[in-house]
């Protein structure tokens, strides 16, 4: 839901020329449109958070910093990419630090938006040129600087919170060959972990897209976060595919004890094409929760199916087969409205364990 200004002003209980000049500062994270105010009703709420984050960091707190998320699915078509780029893109514009990685070599996600870089394959400089290159001699700093001169910046998001940043670490399809190679690199599941972490201090969230398939690169993306995500649609293959990937998830757990200290923990599904009129969707829900509660064994606590469930529309058809970000071409639509519901909801679930209420 989106306030206008009006709304927003007498929400505060202030007049509307106080509440026009604290957007103008933002003060909180909106849209303006042809002169015309939009405020997500979660603005006010994520200020808070990121006020309430910044003040736990300083005190000490390290784990509400630079957080990893990755999204899985073994089954393609799913929307991992709409998700992350659109989660990406709702996490700048509520003024957080972000970092997009195409972890899938199809490279959909290295599409995202309409950058200046959009016909740009990344085919000198990738995601997966660094994973192979990840062996060779080089100092942190090489390392680092090699990293931050392959990132590039999604600056059509120009309506962002002043604080809030998404970039781009791309992939290439010209590098899909080059996967098979890591398979024989001596501890090759932990290069993007090693990657990231050279550059993390630069980002309050890194978000990872994955592969449809469980390949090496699949492998290092579930191994670099901090907390994993599902991709889904409410259907009956879903029930199916989610104990499958969980399962397939869980097998890596040993191998990322032994390097963070921790179990995995996978935070919940995210749904999209969903249809609240539809027997079958509502149908599958009892299985898919029964899935979360008794299938991630490792878990603190069981997994959540996250509202809102992103609605099966044309316009959200349209959005994720142009492989675009709903901020960006529908910035008032209510598909924008889930996106920005579903991240502060995210948000909400990871940092509520880490002290921020």
């Amino acid at each position: 839901m989106f306030f206008n200004l009006n709304e927003y002003a007498a929400q505060n209980e202030v007049v509307r020329q106080t509440a026009a000049a604290w957007l103008n500062e933002d003060k909180v994270a909106h849209l303006k449109i042809s002169n015309k105010f939009y405020i997500p009703d979660t603005a006010e709420y994520m200020e808070s958070v990121l006020n309430e984050r910044e003040r736990l960091i300083a005190s000490g707190n390290e784990s509400l910093k630079n957080i990893v998320i990755s999204i899985i699915n073994h089954k393609g078509g799913v929307g991992k990419s709409s998700i992350i780029t659109n989660l990406a893109a709702s996490l700048a514009f509520f003024g957080f630090r972000v970092l997009l990685v195409d972890g899938d070599v199809q490279a959909n996600t290295s599409n995202v938006g309409r950058m200046k870089h959009r016909y740009n394959h990344f085919k000198d400089a990738n995601l997966l040129k660094l994973l192979n290159e990840m062996d060779q001699p080089h100092t942190e700093e090489e390392l680092r600087q090699k990293i931050l001169n392959t990132i590039v910046n999604v600056d059509s998001l120009d309506f962002c919170h002043k604080n809030g940043r998404l970039d781009l670490l791309p992939n290439s399809l010209d590098w899909a060959e080059y996967i098979e190679p890591l398979l024989f690199k001596a501890n090759s599941a932990n290069y993007l972990d090693m990657l990231l972490s050279q550059i993390k201090d630069e980002y309050d969230f890194i978000l990872i897209d994955t592969a449809p398939s469980l390949d090496i690169m699949w492998k290092q993306a579930v191994i670099a976060s901090d907390v994993l995500l599902i991709a889904m649609f409410m259907e009956e293959d879903s029930v199916d595919g989610l104990i499958g990937v969980c399962r397939a998830t869980y097998k890596l757990n040993s191998a990322y004890r032994d390097r963070k200290k921790r179990n995995i923990e996978i935070l919940g599904g995210c749904v999209v094409n969903y249809s609240s009129v539809a027997n079958y969707s509502k149908s599958q829900e009892p299985a898919i929760l029964s899935v979360f509660e008794n299938d991630l064994l490792y878990n603190r606590e069981p997994g959540i199916l996250f509202e809102p469930r992103i609605s099966k529309t044309v316009k959200a058809a349209e959005i994720q087969a142009k492989r675009r970000i709903a901020l960006i071409e529908e910035p008032t639509n209510n598909i924008t409205d889930e996106y920005l519901q579903l991240t502060t909801n995210i948000v909400y679930n990871i940092y509520r364990t880490r002290g921020v209420q």
